[in-house]
């Protein structure tokens, strides 16, 4: 899922903050899950990351 995540800033020109803001997840929670265990987060928290992913559409 990180790399769909990936993609879908990319193909939108977001960065980090504008993610912040589209998923109300915090900085630190991101850049936690693009560099370490992302099984360390809550179903809401990761459930937030997944619709974001898959259903973004600005």
């Amino acid at each position: 899922m990180a790399d769909r995540l990936r993609a879908v800033r990319k193909e939108h020109g977001m960065n980090l903050t504008d993610l912040v803001i589209s998923t109300e997840v915090s900085k630190t929670q991101l850049i936690r899950f693009y560099t370490s265990d992302r099984r360390i987060f809550t179903e809401e928290t990761y459930e937030k990351l997944w619709r974001f992913a898959y259903y973004y559409d600005k």
